[in-house]
């Protein structure tokens, strides 16, 4: 074992907690009758429902290889990357956490709960309100009209959306896409707050004023504060820092709003290219 290098071990370490995401998303989908989009499955078949039972203990076992690779490595002279380890364990335990989630009304009638979607190890977040109607059949943020419109405006202006880390203030449907009721929010705040610590990002854009006001703790008026760049330690002991965009919703409601925020998203992108965010 003394002659496998670092960079093999990790990639190794990275490949198995990729297989484990997607046998994560094969497992909903068999829950819920559907595949998430993004999941390879043209040569994978299920003829009957006790198959669920064998991914289900094999995403088990995956956590225990993870586990395992850990405490083996460990014990030889091979430095790895612990950190990267630890943050993806962490991650998948809070996952894990977020979907047995029961502390609203808005769990009784989901689909999916939507965790988020995106690189762990990025330094940009994006915070928005809610999952709408698509999100929650699909599992994933933002990829129902509303996000296509995010997808394009963000290509337009440069940045590439899978660098991103993206979630939302509440991890459920609200009922006719509602605005979140404030204890709807608290009682995703835990979570939201995990995933932030957790990512650590050294920029958050915030989607509408659900979200920015959520993290500025404070009423807002996007129209006043779209596109400025805020500290705040308002919601969390550390010091973030906030850059609110309008709701793609929004800008679905109210196209002359889109130039203003495409201009909101190159002069973010270029913020991030000139600090080497992403």
């Amino acid at each position: 074992m003394e002659n496998i290098d670092k960079e093999t071990i990790n990639f190794f370490i990275n490949q198995l907690f990729e297989v484990y995401k997607s046998y994560d998303k094969i497992v909903q989908g068999i829950k819920y009758g559907y595949f998430l989009y993004d999941v390879k499955l043209e040569s994978i078949s299920f003829n009957d429902a006790g198959k669920r039972e064998n991914i289900e203990n094999s995403l088990e076992d995956l956590k225990e290889n993870i586990a395992g690779l850990k405490n083996k490595y460990n014990r030889t002279n091979i430095k790895i990357d612990s950190g990267a380890l630890n943050k993806k364990e962490s991650y998948l335990n809070l996952v894990s956490s977020i979907r047995e989630c029961r502390k609203c009304d808005l769990s009784l009638k989901r689909i999916n709960i939507v965790v988020g979607n995106g690189p762990i190890e990025t330094s940009v977040m994006i915070i928005g309100e809610a999952p709408g109607e698509q999100e929650d059949i699909q599992g994933l943020p933002f990829v129902g009209k509303a996000g296509q419109l995010l997808t394009k405006i963000m290509e337009s202006s440069g940045l590439d959306r899978e660098k991103f880390y993206i979630t939302n203030c509440v991890k459920c449907r609200p009922p006719n896409n509602r605005v979140p009721a404030q204890n709807e929010i608290i009682s995703c705040f835990e979570f939201l707050k995990q995933q932030i610590q957790l990512i650590k990002p050294s920029l958050i854009i915030s989607l509408g004023a659900t979200s920015t006001s959520f993290l500025l703790q404070k009423k807002v008026f996007m129209n006043q504060i779209h596109g400025k760049i805020i500290e705040s330690s308002a919601l969390l002991k550390q010091k973030l820092l906030i850059y609110p965009v309008f709701h793609p919703s929004f800008l679905l409601r109210d196209n002359t709003k889109i130039p203003e925020a495409q201009k909101d998203f190159v002069n973010i992108g270029a913020y991030i290219r000139k600090n080497n965010l992403i």
